[in-house]
């Protein structure tokens, strides 16, 4: 996840700046959400469980970040649709799709990600950066008991965690935590903590490096020593993708895929046209190679 760790100063600049910029008072209590609009990031849900709970705090605000995603414009309409039915008004403002919504953060007191199951395959949030990031930029988070954020949030002490859909729940979660501004404190500090001691960049490179040294060493004492050929099959990946090439939807799933991946795909060509070397790149994990395909 990305992080800026701002000082106290810097945050406080930024959240009066923000909030000149879109017309809300310093002390409105403000909701953040960040997520696109697909089914399973219950963008849905955020916007029932914020209607009920403005019912009983009228004053509340929800900032939404994220924009329309391929495959999923149906349900874009729906969510115009369900703003529109619920009357939200004055009280939400949504941003759309921001390259920069990291630095939206400091505008909230409090940030919302509600993530629901989708489908046959139950596809949801598999980790949730915005969730570690917020907790970063020491806010509560209200989150589903599903996917990556059940991990991530720690129930009671970080955030406060629903069942996936209750926007009940979600309403009262909300309610109770801006009417205790010292119970938002405490939450934020914990999971500022907690982002710190498992959620950054370098303490990711630290573990990579212990395990590469570790395989390194693995391998430097084996290396006079003859190989056995793996079984057959093993580390040959011309199964999968005959079986990809066999799939009827593969081009339909392939030219959504590049479209999500276009804006990560502009930014590695920016990141390697300034290495001073000729880059090489390696994709771990490529799955369709969308990114890699596009990038070649």
């Amino acid at each position: 996840p990305w992080t800026e760790m701002l000082t106290a100063a810097e945050w406080n600049d930024r959240r009066r700046a923000l909030r000149t910029e879109l017309g809300i008072a310093e002390d409105a209590l403000v909701v953040g959400g960040m997520a696109n609009l697909q089914y399973w990031k219950g963008v849905h849900v955020l916007l029932e469980g914020f209607a009920l709970a403005a019912r009983e705090m009228p004053g509340i605000i929800l900032v939404h970040l994220g924009g329309p995603a391929p495959g999923y414009e149906k349900y874009a309409q729906q969510i115009d649709s369900q703003i529109a039915a619920l009357d939200l008004g004055t009280r939400i403002r949504r941003l759309g799709f921001r390259a920069d919504g990291y630095r939206y953060f400091p505008l909230f007191d409090l940030f919302v990600h509600v993530p629901v199951t989708e489908g046959r395959t139950r596809c949801t949030e598999a980790f949730g950066h915005s969730v570690a990031e917020a907790m970063s930029y020491r806010l509560p988070v209200i989150s589903s008991r599903i996917g990556g954020p059940a991990e991530i949030v720690e129930d009671g002490i970080t955030g406060e965690l629903i069942e996936p859909g209750n926007t009940g729940e979600l309403a009262d979660r909300i309610v109770g935590l801006l009417r205790d501004p010292e119970r938002r404190r405490r939450m934020g500090a914990a999971g500022s903590a907690r982002y710190q001691k498992h959620f950054t960049i370098e303490r990711e490179v630290r573990e990579y490096e212990k395990l590469y040294l570790e395989l390194v060493s693995a391998v430097a004492a084996k290396v006079a020593a003859p190989q056995p050929q793996p079984a057959s099959g093993r580390g040959d990946f011309r199964l999968h993708w005959q079986q990809l090439d066999a799939d009827a939807r593969f081009s339909e799933k392939m030219r959504l895929a590049e479209l999500e991946q276009r804006p990560f795909v502009a930014l590695l060509e920016k990141l390697l046209a300034e290495s001073p070397a000729a880059p090489r790149v390696l994709e771990v994990g490529a799955g369709s190679a969308a990114a890699s395909r596009l990038l070649a």
